[in-house]
């Protein structure tokens, strides 16, 4: 059986489409990694500068009001570069308030809180929770957020951002006397 000129056309461009499309997708997907990667080492590079800012501040993380401030001094920036992707192209990041001022050693899960993550607040040391991540995300539907163990992870939906810590002096459980 003879395959008609046609025939044989329409199989030919149906293999090469079947080549291209994969090839196209895998394209994509690495310039979107590569778009994403400076946002990444930018919270990875904060998330430093906070860990050596906790060192010290005797363990204690930036209080939320003025973390930027407080970071700036750690990091090889005079600013916190936004992220790329942000169309605001200022402030892109928020401290996560639930870490405010709060000791290393309260944290008992240090890979599932977030510290940093993406925001859309774009304002000068913005804090939030949750509901202040960056909507609709910024990396492929998704936004990086830097945790308590110093990693950077890159998520679909925000994770749980914890509950609020009571210093044990300012709630009256506890004092400064022996």
């Amino acid at each position: 059986m003879r395959l008609s000129k046609v025939t044989g056309l329409a199989l030919f461009l149906a293999v090469i489409l079947l080549m291209v499309v994969p090839l196209v997708n895998y394209l994509a997907a690495q310039a979107a990694a590569a778009r994403a990667q400076p946002c990444k080492e930018t919270l990875r590079h904060v998330a430093a500068g906070i860990a050596m800012y906790c060192q010290d501040y005797d363990e204690y993380y930036p209080i939320a009001a003025r973390w930027t401030v407080d970071v700036t001094p750690y990091i090889k920036f005079s600013a916190i570069p936004p992220c790329p992707m942000d169309g605001a192209q200022k402030d892109s990041y928020a401290l996560n308030v639930n870490v405010s001022g709060r000791p290393l050693h309260s944290i008992p899960n240090p890979a599932a809180l977030p510290v940093l993550f993406e925001s859309n607040l774009h304002a000068p040391n913005a804090a939030g929770g949750p509901n202040a991540a960056a909507a609709p995300g910024r990396h492929v539907d998704g936004n990086h957020y830097t945790f308590a163990d110093a990693t950077v992870r890159w998520l679909a939906t925000p994770p749980g951002f914890g509950a609020p810590y009571v210093h044990p002096r300012v709630s009256g459980r506890g004092s400064d006397e022996p």
